[in-house]
């Protein structure tokens, strides 16, 4: 769709270097949700997987506590901040450095993809993944349940993680001291929670 907007040849390459990015790239909701929609799978995979880590009870039973509307719902805003917007910002620099040469700019729209994809996108998808599981950890568990915040002993120093964790143990429906329901996405952090005794 960026390309379309660039190829465009009833816009010429002055006035298409002058056209903010949002004429020419679909909006960062709908740049969102396409991108929500390309890894839903896999979130719901991983928050299936969470679920059954602290939950014996049937498949079907969990599929009712853990919806994909309560899953994507704290991985849409991660994915908005962590992929949509940086993405955004290179190819509005990219825009800017076309020097009014469609060609030119066709070939820095390419690049920003690239190294979006490359350098962000793989890592972060899985930190998704992680806090997808951690939602689905948590969806899993009554109300009122006791559970404990875990820190990933080999993974990045958090102090927010560390707080989480000496405040001992927690219900289900009430906030850690950070003020989080349970792990966030974090860069390589692998944080869980746990039912208490677990």
């Amino acid at each position: 769709q960026a390309e379309d907007g660039i190829r465009d040849t009833s816009v010429t390459g002055v006035q298409t270097c002058a056209l903010p990015i949002y004429s020419l790239i679909p909006s960062a909701d709908l740049m969102t949700q396409e991108f929500m929609e390309a890894i839903a799978e896999e979130m719901m995979n991983a928050a299936f997987a969470g679920a059954q880590s602290v939950a014996r009870g049937l498949k079907a039973d969990l599929r009712k506590r853990v919806t994909k509307t309560l899953v994507l719902e704290v991985i849409s805003p991660q994915v908005a901040d962590l992929i949509v917007v940086p993405l955004r910002k290179q190819l509005q620099k990219s825009i800017e450095q076309c020097n009014a040469d469609k060609t030119e700019m066709s070939g820095l729209t390419r690049s920003a993809f690239r190294e979006v994809k490359i350098q962000k996108v793989e890592s972060v998808i899985s930190d998704l993944a992680c806090l997808a599981y951690g939602r689905g950890s948590y969806l899993a568990l009554a109300p009122g349940s006791q559970i404990c915040w875990m820190v990933d002993p080999n993974g990045p120093s958090c102090s927010d993680a560390e707080d989480n964790s000496l405040a001992g143990p927690n219900s289900v429906g009430e906030e850690f001291p950070t003020g989080h329901l349970h792990p966030t996405c974090h860069a390589g952090c692998r944080c869980l929670i746990a039912p208490l005794g677990d």
